[in-house]
């Protein structure tokens, strides 16, 4: 990669992140209250299961983090229940029902793997990678 300093300024927003989350860590905080608090200094109204039906308890285990600005909803830390139910396919088609567009904030590589079979694209979204279909 070349050396820019928009590069340096990239990499110390990343220490600073991962410097906050092992804090959040060792001092027997939640990781997930750290998300949403960061979402919520973006000016984001954010959800957690149980406080939407399309987020509803029974899917969702309480790590789950998810927040929205007007049609926009960014999926962040997603924890299902039951993995591999049908608990994603259930969060996007009652989003889309109620015309909201959802975003896969930075998934883990096999998500992306799977979101990219299941014909989503990559893109970014105020700066972050982010994948929609």
């Amino acid at each position: 990669m070349k050396h820019t300093a928009r590069n340096d300024v990239h990499v110390t927003h990343i220490e600073h992140m991962l410097g906050r989350v092992f804090d959040a860590i060792d001092n027997g905080g939640c990781v997930s209250n750290l998300i949403a608090d960061d979402e919520r200094k973006a000016g984001r109204c954010v959800v957690r299961p149980g406080e939407s039906f399309w987020l509803p308890l029974a899917d969702w285990n309480d790590g789950t983090v998810c927040s929205y600005r007007s049609s926009r909803v960014r999926l962040i830390l997603l924890h299902a229940r039951a993995p591999g139910t049908g608990a994603f396919t259930r969060l996007i088609d009652a989003l889309r029902h109620e015309n909201l567009i959802p975003f896969v904030i930075a998934p883990t590589r096999e998500f992306a793997s799977a979101l990219k079979r299941n014909g989503w694209h990559k893109t970014r979204l105020n700066g972050e990678e982010a994948w929609r279909r």
